[in-house]
């Protein structure tokens, strides 16, 4: 199998990671977008549905969400996920995938 029947064969992919934070906000978009997902209820401030609209602005530029995970960001980079202490977040960790535009990314 030559370098091109290989390409064609195995998708390139390229990858990108951040922080998400589900937060309330007072834009009244913000409030529209959760109140539909909470009828006639109060929204609450960290609903997990607040980190929509930015996967959405990044599944439209062609990033797929691959995972999420809830997690407490530290001030070195380091993240806890768990472990035998419980703890609450409102911050996800999402990867996120989409096809590698060019060999030159």
């Amino acid at each position: 199998m030559d370098e091109q029947e290989f390409a064609a064969a195995h998708p390139q992919w390229e990858h990108h990671i951040e922080y998400i934070e589900a937060r309330r906000t007072k834009m009244p978009q913000m409030q529209e977008f959760l109140a539909r997902y909470y009828p006639g209820q109060k929204v609450p401030i960290y609903a997990v549905q607040a980190i929509l609209p930015r996967i959405n602005q990044l599944g439209e530029q062609g990033w797929e969400l691959v995972q999420i995970v809830p997690v407490e960001p530290g001030e070195n980079g380091d993240i806890r996920t768990g472990g035998e202490r419980i703890y609450w977040s409102n911050t996800y960790l999402c990867a996120f995938k989409r096809l590698k535009r060019s060999a030159e990314l």
